[in-house]
């Protein structure tokens, strides 16, 4: 359930990636994204009604392994897709096996637990689900060195943000979620390399000034 909750954090994070929009041609087709987004959805809600009649036939067991395997195929169908169709196609697949599973794991539970631990390991699932989804909803740091495109930063920019925002979580701060590069990083980026040229040219005319010096 944790994984569950992760990936549809991740997935709202990738579709306003550089890499995402440009690889599948979603730039400024904002329904469109929005559609592919609500599929998984739309797969979990007729997963999770045909899980009652999987689990009477395969069982709740089998039921659930099958669809974590059919729920791997359809994460690569997602991972590896270079067009919209893969993709809706991978969103679907993992949602419909996705709302079976969701659906099976408390019955299964609550048919095979003692009475006394049916109620905890339930709410243990749901809770689960939500502890993926925040934490990915979270920036760590090590997220920034393992792509940094996402958040449209240099190295530089994740060195200085860190430095001046101590803590290993980073939560609600709008210098770390802005898709776009904050203004005044671009700044400082200016101004460091007016001052390394400025320096270089001093260097330069220091140079010349020795040279006419000791040819004197």
């Amino acid at each position: 359930m944790a994984l569950f909750g992760y990936d549809q954090g991740v997935f709202s994070g990738v579709v306003i990636s550089k890499d995402f929009l440009t690889t599948l041609h979603l730039t400024n087709k904002t329904s469109l994204i929005g559609t592919i987004s609500a599929l998984f959805d739309v797969g979990s809600f007729f997963g999770s009604i045909a899980a009652f009649t999987l689990g009477g036939r395969l069982g709740r067991t089998r039921s659930m392994l099958l669809g974590s395997l059919i729920m791997t195929v359809g994460v690569i169908l997602q991972s590896a897709s270079s067009t919209v169709a893969v993709m809706m196609a991978g969103h679907i697949v993992t949602g419909l096996w996705n709302g079976n599973n969701t659906a099976a794991a408390p019955i299964w539970q609550g048919e095979t637990a003692k009475a006394s631990m049916r109620g905890k390991l339930i709410v243990v699932e749901l809770i689960m689900c939500v502890v993926g989804f925040s934490l990915v909803n979270w920036i760590i740091p090590v997220v920034y060195f393992f792509y940094p495109e996402t958040a449209d930063r240099s190295l530089e920019d994740i060195e200085r943000f860190f430095r001046e925002n101590h803590g290993i979580f980073v939560f609600k701060n709008k210098m770390a979620v802005s898709v776009k590069r904050p203004e005044e990083y671009i700044i400082n980026e200016q101004n460091t390399t007016c001052e390394n040229k400025l320096r270089e040219e001093e260097k330069g005319v220091l140079v010349q000034q020795t040279k006419k010096a000791t040819e004197v």
